[in-house]
């Protein structure tokens, strides 16, 4: 470690260097064996898996859903014949990742 100086005394310029090595201060663990290297860990929350899964899902596509919206304002489109198929294939998604 430098010496550090009040103002009234100027000590000149100092060398900088490595510090002196400390016991523990090469990484290795003092809890485990000869050799044992500390590691950082990184812990990834629910909220960003699931934002990770939101930003790899494929691209909306606009004509489709304004087909879609137009045939349910006309009460063309079979929501009962759809629902099923579209709640398993959610389901899949999921089970799956």
């Amino acid at each position: 470690m430098s010496k550090i100086h009040g103002i009234s005394s100027y000590g000149g310029p100092q060398a900088i260097g490595p510090s002196a090595a400390r016991p523990g201060a090469s990484g290795a663990s003092s809890s485990g064996g000869a050799g044992e290297v500390k590691r950082d860990q990184v812990e990834i929350s629910e909220a960003a898996r699931a934002l990770g899964q939101i930003a790899s899902m494929p691209e909306i596509r606009f004509e489709k859903v304004q087909a879609i919206r137009e045939a349910l304002g006309e009460d063309r489109y079979d929501v009962e014949g759809k629902l099923g198929t579209a709640i398993d294939r959610m389901l899949e998604e999921y089970l799956d990742e």
